[in-house]
């Protein structure tokens, strides 16, 4: 079925990944806020990667801290292409990627 789709140039793709609350503990309250940045990533048992999309505050005086994340892949350092000024250039991403979230920096 898919070599089948990408002969009309479909691809298929999930519509949403799949995201988990990280439940973190420290073995005492943390004595200040701690920052965790967008882009940390985690992995479970068995190697599947999460990625927080946002910017998290672990607040002074806790001991247990949850966060969302998603399952995503980080691609770092990618090349785009070079843009020519003009409105509604369209670039190739080296890999699918998915289509509700595209951070750029």
């Amino acid at each position: 079925m898919v070599k089948i789709s990408r002969l009309v140039d479909y691809r298929i793709r999930a519509s949403n990944p799949a995201s988990t609350v990280i439940t973190l503990t420290a073995n005492v309250a943390t004595p200040i806020d701690y920052k965790i940045l967008s882009g940390q990533q985690f992995s479970d048992s068995t190697g599947q990667t999460f990625i927080t999309l946002e910017d998290f505050t672990w607040p002074s005086g806790k001991q247990v801290f949850e966060l969302t994340a998603f399952q995503q892949t980080l691609q770092e350092n990618q090349s785009l292409g070079v843009t020519n000024s003009n409105a509604n250039q369209t670039f190739n991403l080296p890999q699918p990627m998915s289509t509700t979230q595209l951070m750029l920096g």
